[in-house]
């Protein structure tokens, strides 16, 4: 599936050039045409920076390596440059690309200040739930030492001790996008 900007990138390039060729004025045109002051400041300060295809939006989105999100990360936290900077030595498509990382990066601090991995989500099987409820229960609701064992997040230790308290291994089946019929099936093989 395609992107889709609300401003097409042809009107982006003729905002900037007006503006730069001195013909209108920043504020002028956000009136006109109804676009925030402030998109059309970043995408001069683009334009100028980086060129004419750094303000044009692709058909689809960028892919970035975990590793150059944590280069990228690391270098901003260790102040190496603003946001703009880090975005511009790293080829980071926007601020707001890095900003949703750092704000990730900073939620995954652990209790002794140290950073946590950034993990992808791997969906977990009912035997995974199970076998982490059972250990988790088996050593007195230590979430903790569950969490370091399995891997997963407290919210959803917690979670599915709960769930498997309350409705047994049923409740842990994981429903979101099935059929009915499917859901009936699942949980008769598991019993």
């Amino acid at each position: 599936m395609g992107r889709k900007s609300k401003v097409s990138n042809e009107l982006k390039i003729e905002l900037v050039k007006k503006v730069l060729d001195g013909k209108a004025t920043i504020q002028g045109l956000a009136k006109e045409y109804g676009i925030a002051k402030s998109s059309i400041m970043t995408w001069k300060k683009k334009y100028l920076e980086l060129g004419e295809e750094s303000i044009v939006v692709g058909d689809k989105n960028r892919h970035y390596t975990r590793e150059l999100r944590e280069k990228a990360i690391k270098s901003y936290l260790n102040n190496e440059g603003s946001l703009f900077d880090i975005c511009k030595k790293y080829d980071i498509a926007s601020v707001s690309v890095l900003n949703y990382w750092i704000r990730d990066y900073r939620r995954s601090v652990d209790a002794n200040g140290n950073y946590t991995v950034i993990k992808k989500h791997v969906r977990k099987t009912i035997e995974a739930k199970v076998e982490a409820v059972t250990f988790c229960l088996n050593n007195n609701y230590d979430y903790n030492q569950t969490i370091r064992k399995f891997g997963v997040s407290y919210q959803q230790i917690y979670s599915w001790v709960k769930k498997y308290e309350k409705g047994g291994i049923d409740a842990l089946v994981d429903n979101r996008g099935k059929r009915t019929s499917s859901r009936k099936t699942i949980i008769t093989e598991n019993k």
